[in-house]
């Protein structure tokens, strides 16, 4: 019979067993607590905390790890350099020690440099040094590393476009629990590129990341909510999960909330209180919320009408590039509401905002080049090319204006053909003008009008300032997928996407 191990012998396999559990960075962290060091896991308990004091401290604590060579103490210590936790802000100095980790191959400092070389932070931006970065991390089996990789081949930066590739990978990382590869996979799901697109599924892995805690994807999937995107719309479970989203301190579900309550979606209409959230998203840098300020102060009537106010929001705004903001500085310039009346300063915010992916600016921007204002050349080809990229975003009048270039000749040739093509597809998205113009279109006689008139009127047409800055603040009517901005594509139920744009970069840069 075996004998049973003695008590001495019984301790020493304890200690062992305890050893393979907790690993190599645990054990250091006990031996450091042991000896009176602080852990890392102190420092991030005091990051956490917010408090400037703790933070500093937490910061000291990485620096005299760092200096010790611990590979994770680099890492934190670079994310305080790159975020400003405990000390002022420095790129170069976060690059060089996640270069530090990523020497080491760690996975997690692979992917971190690989994201310096992406957004060109402490470094001079380098797709295909960030994809190999990556490519690397995932290879030692770091999630996020790997959706990073995907978000590589979905975009095509540092390598050929392969979107079944992005997809697969994601796939993987979201098969591990990975939440950050779930919510990108439920955008890529809802997006016309995906080999099969399918609502249903996108939002069960966006229910998935939220239940994990992710903050973007409660606030994603109170828009599913919302929206009826993948399953039955709502507005009450679309609130339930602002308010979580909201109190995990996502700025973009403040936003959520406060829309909900300035139109009285799934709880009682408060502007007060809508203001008060866009308020506390504003103060944390929310550009959208900025925005949302800049519309209450200007157009709503339960607030009294501050309009100095609602172009230092709207400024603020716009400085950080929220595309509507920029557009709504157009018009103001353009309209002179509020401001100076300044063609050139009009036309460089519409482009601005053209730039980032509105559509309406694109129009407007347009129109500049076609009458020749805001000190540039009259250039038909220009005012085509902006209209068409208007169109290729689906924007109603954008597809129905691209459909006038042809019936006219401005900026391309004209073909009667290619005209109808673009207002029937302006009409059946809804489009009024397209549905009245359509029947002649198709018959290839569209009335003759003058396409180009005078400045003034043409403009007043459609940059009547109030009514312009109203096309983009919420309404009962209107999906809170209508937003601008960058992004994966310019597939169907784009908003998963641009939504998740402001919390895009922090989530890359912090390997999160």
């Amino acid at each position: 019979m075996r004998k049973k191990p003695n008590s001495r012998f019984r301790g020493l396999m304890a200690g062992l067993w305890l050893m393979a559990i907790v690993g190599l960075v645990g054990i250091t962290n006990i031996l450091q607590a042991a000896q009176g060091t602080p852990s890392i896991a102190e420092g991030k308990r005091l990051v956490a905390s917010k408090s400037s004091v703790d933070q500093q401290q937490a910061f000291e604590i990485f620096q005299s790890l760092s200096r010790k060579g611990n590979i994770e103490a680099h890492i934190e210590l670079g994310l305080c350099y790159l975020d400003g936790i405990g000390v002022s802000k420095d790129d170069t100095k976060a690059f060089e020690l996640f270069k530090k980790a990523a020497d080491a191959k760690d996975g997690r400092g692979l992917s971190l440099l690989g994201n310096m070389y992406h957004f060109g932070r402490g470094v001079k931006a380098e797709s295909t040094k960030a994809f190999d970065l990556y490519r690397q991390s995932a290879a030692t089996g770091n999630l996020t590393g790997q959706t990073n990789l995907a978000r590589c081949y979905l975009e095509g930066k540092g390598v050929t476009k392969n979107w079944a590739k992005g997809e697969e990978l994601l796939r993987e990382a979201a098969a591990k629990n990975h939440a950050d590869a779930m919510v990108t996979l439920a955008a890529v799901l809802v997006d016309s590129r995906s080999k099969k697109v399918d609502a249903a599924e996108s939002f069960r892995w966006m229910k998935q990341a939220a239940e994990l805690q992710d903050p973007e994807a409660m606030t994603l999937l109170g828009h599913m909510y919302r929206e009826g995107v993948g399953t039955s719309a709502n507005s009450s479970l679309a609130v339930e999960w602002y308010r979580k989203a909201t109190s995990a301190g996502d700025t973009n579900g403040m936003v959520g909330l406060a829309d909900c309550y300035l139109l009285g979606t799934g709880v009682a209409k408060n502007v007060q209180t809508s203001q008060t959230h866009y308020r506390t998203a504003a103060d944390r840098g929310n550009a959208l919320a900025m925005k949302r300020l800049g519309d209450l102060y200007l157009n709503n009537q339960a607030l009294p009408r501050d309009l100095p106010k609602a172009i230092e929001w709207y400024e603020k705004a716009a400085k950080l590039g929220q595309p509507d903001a920029l557009n709504t500085m157009g018009v103001l310039y353009v309209t002179g509401t509020g401001v100076t009346l300044d063609e050139k300063t009009a036309l460089e915010y519409f482009l601005q905002s053209a730039n980032a992916g509105n559509p309406l600016a694109m129009l407007h921007a347009a129109k500049f080049f076609a009458m020749g204002r805001g000190g540039v050349k009259q250039n038909f080809k220009t005012y085509a090319a902006w209209v068409r990229k208007s169109a290729d975003l689906r924007y109603p009048e954008g597809m129905y204006e691209y459909g006038l270039c042809f019936a006219y000749g401005d900026g391309v040739k004209r073909n009667d053909k290619t005209a109808a093509l673009w207002i029937r597809k302006a009409a059946d998205a809804g489009y009024a003008q397209a549905k009245k113009d359509l029947p002649a279109a198709e018959a290839g006689n569209l009335a003759e009008m003058q396409m180009i008139g005078q400045f003034a009127e043409q403009m007043g047409k459609v940059m009547n300032a109030l009514d312009e800055i109203s096309k983009s603040m919420p309404s009962s009517d209107q999906p809170v997928w209508e937003g601008f901005g960058g992004g994966l594509s310019e597939g169907t139920k784009e908003a998963i996407r641009e939504n998740r744009a402001w919390n895009d970069d922090i989530r890359r840069m912090n390997g999160n």
